[in-house]
């Protein structure tokens, strides 16, 4: 429909791995990137998930020091006293959970990577592009946006990046759409959904929300996701639960 309206040719770009097999393969996401990784790691090296000092524990697993430092809590504080978001204490009662219960199912981030970076770098590294453009806000906040301070991005090696709605408020966003008279996907429309990423991931903290969409929308989809992700919502849900009790103990 869009290459019809605008009289262009839409470049389909295949992952290098399916998200179905990535994640059979390398570990399903659990909770951020970030923290997926991390855990990878770790579980790539065999780690028992003991609460030992970095010191001792560096000795045990050479090779990761990166994930031992996050298990670790090795990061300094920040300036306001507030925990390093490179901490596991960043994320409350996380380790006393993983070390109660000890993930028994493979975590990774690898299919973000498979599914969206490495296509794309490679499409790029393909052709002679000068300029990218991408459709990241500031007032949508999160790390995307926090990553940038502008539209546009000076680029010494490889081509410069342009981001044309950086500055968009939300009632910007909304007087356009009422001005070109556009309509957007079903998952807004008729699902009423706020924001969306890739369908299921269990990064998204509202998850539980969006499964009960799609069992009532696309029933197949939310098989299809159970089937993929079912052991990281079942942990999530875990820890969540864990978590409650750990600050209510707190609380008496």
């Amino acid at each position: 429909e869009l290459e019809e309206k605008y009289g262009r040719t839409i470049e389909w770009v295949p992952p290098v791995l399916p998200i179905p097999t990535c994640c059979k393969r390398y570990g399903v996401p659990f909770w951020s990137k970030r923290i997926s990784e991390y855990i990878y790691r770790l579980q790539r090296h065999g780690f028992q998930w003991e609460d030992e000092p970095f010191a001792a524990l560096i000795q045990k697993y050479p090779r990761c020091r990166a994930a031992l430092r996050w298990w670790c809590n090795d990061w300094p504080k920040k300036d306001n006293g507030a925990e390093s978001n490179f901490n596991i204490a960043y994320i409350p009662y996380l380790k006393e959970f993983m070390m109660q219960r000890p993930p028994t199912f493979k975590i990774s981030a690898k299919c973000c990577e498979k599914a969206k970076k490495e296509p794309a770098a490679k499409f790029q590294a393909g052709e002679d592009f000068d300029l990218i453009c991408n459709g990241v806000r500031k007032a949508e906040k999160g790390a995307r946006s926090e990553a940038y301070k502008s539209c546009f991005t000076q680029v010494t090696a490889g081509p410069d990046q342009y981001r044309p709605l950086f500055w968009l408020s939300d009632d910007d966003k909304k007087d356009y759409k009422t001005n070109r008279g556009l309509r957007n996907s079903d998952c807004y429309e008729v699902w009423g959904m706020t924001r969306t990423g890739c369908p299921g991931c269990p990064y998204g903290k509202d998850f539980e929300q969006e499964l009960e969409l799609m069992q009532r929308y696309e029933p197949k989809f939310y098989k299809a996701c159970l089937n993929i992700f079912g052991a990281s919502y079942d942990y999530t849900r875990e820890y969540l639960e864990f978590r409650e009790k750990m600050k209510a103990q707190r609380k008496d």
